[in-house]
């Protein structure tokens, strides 16, 4: 469909309320000693005129001084003054106007869209006008608001939308009044929500998670109103305040709902904050960064609101924002204008309470979920006084496919969904230990408990002290509540009735800072808990603690004990949060160091990176990557930034920063991460390559026919190069290790060719997978070549008899085991070695590739070639065509980097070595870092592999 945006400018001038300039203010006079202009919003709002919007030319809180300086003025024009009143000037803009009104009603006739770039016009008075607001943005910097409005229906999502929910809710629904209700709750979020929803299915699904989160919210704060007597509700998105509420690291939640009400003449705001996540897969990395995100955004307002080193101005200041975002609620009656005025004032003087929680949203929709509840708590203590310390919860909640259908269910017909939530909030364990006040309130009002709205009420300055995550069973909760025992000062408490059960092997306590995953245990995955160390808290709340390793399912016995031996996620973790400060004050300096040549340089991002730091710029034409690889020295020279590779994106510009100290990826760490891709026999046929760089990923050789993990299906054929030192034997090592460690030996057979003599790949003889002993003469691999022919024909032989066309359809079909055919995959180190004593043997492995190259994936034959130097003598292009994967380590060249990757400036020749690699796979340049494993493991690795197929 084609649309037209419409783009206007507001150039307004002074007019006034009436036909004046001035607008009546009562008398608000203040001592200069006391008075401060970020405790004041400039900011009118007339309950009676909804087309209006006002902003004040001076500050509203006047001193004596000022008072007469305004006053002398308003001398001036034809609005005669009254002493018993303060006049002052104001900017006015009113949709009423006859100019205006047609303008607006212009630009939305000619246009679907109208982009609104100016300072007074807002959303309220658009909607006022039945204009919908489809995107709303401030610029802090420049003081605008940005507005898209539409009056044209938007339908482009309807199709989108239909067929998701035909998967997704069982009950029968009037389709489109469905659709018009979530498109209307998608707007009260924020229109870009609808926007991006109707670009692709992925953000269609963000959406979704969004309705739901809010349709959580909704119930939240309802079941809050019973106790409360809550007002009023509103909500924003943050990532359209992104500016007024800066993270440290960039991450953000997505939703930001306030609660405004009043008690007993003073006003409680209740700011509930929530992240996301609407997943089909890769369900525990999505809980990772929804966590962090949450905590992230969390510890912005707890140091706004709640820390006590900030200076008062910076409080008032953060008061003044809190102020002014709660009046871009959107209002139905004049009722709602007038608390939302009152408590702009409230928040404004400081006579008001704030309560803060969070709650990260996983709903894994996938058919493969479990349903299963889980609730963990991520609590931040704030001191409040000597003898109180409040907890900010930050609660993480998962709902497995038929919860998620209870919900839409639930959604689509607006019924209650507190039943669902109850048990999400008691099905697992609570991970926070009570202290003693906290107990106390709980035995007042147990009933009425929700940890979800456990707000910690709080107006006072507080000090962020410290944070903790603690394990503690629902049943240990539930007697610290009835009474049975107690908890002082965090120490863990165990009935009578359990006390011959409280080994560490029975009671698993966590404290952690890092990660919320460590506390929540999940079915689907493979638990190793290994015993830790715990000092007592009265001595000096010093705590040693061992996590759990969790991995895929698939993994078999022995492989599953060696990565739960090996592997430890937790400290690379930790050693990326070390150095996230670090990465950032890095990223800084390479603006500054681009901006003294001119050129534009705006931050996007920042990745740490095994190898160094990943710096996202924002492409523009002043900056290149030409233009920075002519820079490449000096900024080395004088800046000591070390460029190792740049890589271009749409819309951006990565640029790869070295670090001296590189961190080794170990393969147990990788496997831990890994997904294994089971096909509809069992098999595997996606392999670890690598850790991305650029990306929060692992690289995965796709030689299966489906997308997995967002990668593509790749080709059938690879080709690795790499020099001396470039880690190409290990990374080999580590490929064929994972093929030989994801499949059963009766699916995958090895074909393993080594013109050194075997001293790389005898040690691989031991797998049941080899289909016979390292070939390391010519002759064997020639025959070897030239029967994988005679074999790929006999498959499709075979394949016609059974009337289809791929091995993995034929073996489906097979009910006898022995007729099932295995995947084979032949792999030929140091080809160059042997094409350039004979042409006999270049014109067979030419002439097996070419045949090989078109029929192998179906026939589930499989080649991967390596050398160190591919150049034209021993790689010409007819074998190149055929071998579309290109894992290219460091060269010695640019001219050899170009015929490894089939492309011109991949600039491989400037990596850093072991195992750093560029990745060209499906036209795309992936930079990553491959993974190691030490000879010692590596034969433990080659023995447990021997005894899973046993």
């Amino acid at each position: 469909m084609l649309c037209w945006v419409w783009v206007h400018y507001c150039n307004l001038k002074v007019v006034g309320l009436n036909g004046h300039g001035y607008l009546t203010v009562n008398k608000s006079i203040s001592k200069a000693i006391t008075y401060n202009p970020s405790e004041v919003s400039y900011r009118y709002i007339n309950p009676k005129e909804d087309k209006l919007s006002s902003v004040y030319l001076v500050s509203p809180v006047q001193t004596d001084t000022s008072k007469i300086y305004v006053q002398a003025i308003s001398e001036f024009s034809k609005f005669k003054t009254d002493p018993e009143y303060t006049f002052l000037p104001v900017k006015t803009i009113n949709l009423e106007k006859e100019y205006l009104k047609n303008l607006i009603r212009v630009s939305h006739d000619m246009a679907d869209w109208v982009v609104s770039f100016d300072s007074l016009l807002e959303k309220r008075q658009l909607e006022n006008a039945s204009i919908e607001v489809v995107r709303y943005k401030k610029d802090r910097i420049n003081g605008r608001n940005i507005i898209i409005s539409s009056t044209s229906a938007l339908t482009t999502i309807n199709k989108i939308l239909s067929d998701l929910l035909k998967g997704l809710v069982s009950v029968r629904f009037d389709a489109d009044a469905v659709l018009d209700k979530i498109k209307r709750d998608a707007l009260t979020l924020s229109g870009n929500v609808l926007l991006r929803a109707a670009k692709s299915y992925i953000f269609t699904y963000e959406m979704l998670g969004l309705i739901l989160s809010k349709k959580i919210l909704d119930e939240k704060f309802k079941k809050e109103q019973k106790f409360n007597s809550q007002q009023l509700v509103t909500y924003f998105m943050l990532d359209d305040y992104v500016s007024w509420f800066p993270t440290e690291d960039n991450r953000i939640a997505d939703i930001l709902a306030i609660g405004i009400s009043k008690h007993n003449g003073r006003h409680h705001i209740s700011i509930k904050i929530v992240e996301s996540k609407f997943v089909g897969s890769a369900r525990s990395e999505h809980k990772k960064k929804s966590y962090n995100q949450l905590r992230s955004t969390l510890n912005t307002f707890i140091k706004a609101y709640y820390n006590n080193d900030s200076l008062p101005v910076d409080k008032r200041q953060w008061h003044t924002r809190l102020a002014e975002l709660i009046l871009d609620t959107k209002i139905q009656d004049i009722g709602e204008l007038d608390i939302l005025n009152e408590a702009k004032q409230a928040i404004l003087d400081g006579n008001f309470n704030l309560s803060l929680s969070g709650a990260s949203l996983i709903f894994d929709y996938s058919q493969e979920s479990v349903d299963e509840l889980g609730t963990s708590i991520y609590a931040q203590e704030v001191t409040l006084g000597s003898d109180y310390n409040a907890h900010i919860y930050a609660h993480q909640l998962e709902f497995g496919r038929e919860s998620v259908l209870s919900l839409f269910n639930a959604y689509v017909n607006d019924e209650g969904i507190e039943k669902i939530l109850d048990n999400a909030n008691n099905d697992s364990c609570i991970d926070h230990l009570f202290n003693e006040k906290e107990i106390r309130n709980v035995r007042l009002n147990f009933d009425e408990f929700d940890l979800f709205t456990h707000d910690i009420s709080v107006h006072d300055i507080a000090i962020d002290s410290k944070q903790s995550v603690n394990t503690v069973t629902k049943l240990e909760t539930e007697n610290l509540v009835s009474g049975q025992t107690r908890t002082l000062n965090g120490d863990v408490a165990v009935t009578s009735e359990h006390k011959e059960d409280c080994s560490l092997d029975s009671v698993h306590k966590t404290v952690t800072d890092n990660n919320i995953e460590d506390s929540v245990q999940k079915q689907e995955s493979k638990e190793i808990a290994v015993e830790g160390v715990l000092k007592s808290e009265t001595e000096h709340k010093d705590v040693t603690v061992h996590h759990a390793v969790s991995y895929d399912k698939n993994w078999p016995n022995h492989i599953a004990s060696l990565i739960a031996k090996y592997a430890n996620n937790d400290k690379a973790i930790e050693a990326k949060q070390e150095k996230e400060k670090e990465a950032n004050e890095l990223a800084d300096k390479l603006c500054r160091a681009l901006r003294s040549y001119n050129f534009i340089a705006k931050k996007l991002h920042v990745r740490i990176t095994p190898n160094g730091v990943a710096v996202t710029l924002q492409g523009n034409d002043s900056l290149t990557i030409d233009k920075i690889l002519n820079r490449q020295t000096t900024l080395l020279t004088s800046h000591a930034l070390s460029i190792s590779t740049i890589v271009p994106k749409p819309g951006k510009i990565i640029v790869n920063i070295q670090n001296k100290n590189r961190e080794i990826v170990k393969l147990w760490d990788i496997w831990a991460k890994r997904k294994i891709n089971k096909d509809k026999n069992g098999v595997n046929k996606s392999f670890i390559l690598a850790e991305q760089e650029n990306e929060d990923a692992l690289l995965y050789l796709n030689l299966s026919d489906k997308t997995f993990e967002n990668l593509p299906s790749h080709d059938p054929h690879t080709l690795i190069a790499g020099t001396s030192g470039s880690g190409k034997s290990v990374l080999l090592r580590t490929l064929i290790l994972d093929i030989a460690a994801t499949n059963s030996s009766k699916d995958v057979k090895l074909i393993l060719i080594d013109p050194k003599g075997g001293a790389e790949f005898n040690p691989f003889n031991c797998l049941p997978h080899m289909l016979m002993n390292t070939i390391t003469t010519k002759e064997e691999s020639v025959k070897a070549l030239q029967n994988l022919i005679v074999e790929m024909d006999n498959r499709y032989i075979k394949f016609a008899e059974k009337s289809v066309t791929k091995l993995v359809d034929y073996n489906a079909l097979c009910t006898d085991e022995s007729e099932k055919l295995p995947y084979i995959f032949v792999v030929h180190d140091e080809f160059a070695e042997w094409m350039m004593d004979k042409e006999e043997y270049k014109d067979i492995v030419r002439d097996t590739v070419s045949r090989l190259g078109v029929k192998a994936r179906a026939a589930g034959i499989f080649l991967i070639f390596a050398a160190q130097r591919p150049d034209s003598t021993v790689f010409p292009l007819q074998l190149r065509e055929n071998l579309g994967n290109r894992l290219v380590l460091k060269v010695t060249n640019a001219a050899t980097s170009d015929i490894a990757t089939g492309v011109a400036k991949a600039h491989c020749e400037s990596l850093m070595g072991n195992g750093h690699m560029i990745a060209r796979l499906q036209n795309e340049n992936i930079l990553c870092q491959t993974p190691y494993i030490d000879d010692s493991e590596f034969r433990e690795a080659l023995e447990a592999i021997r005894l899973d197929n046993i």
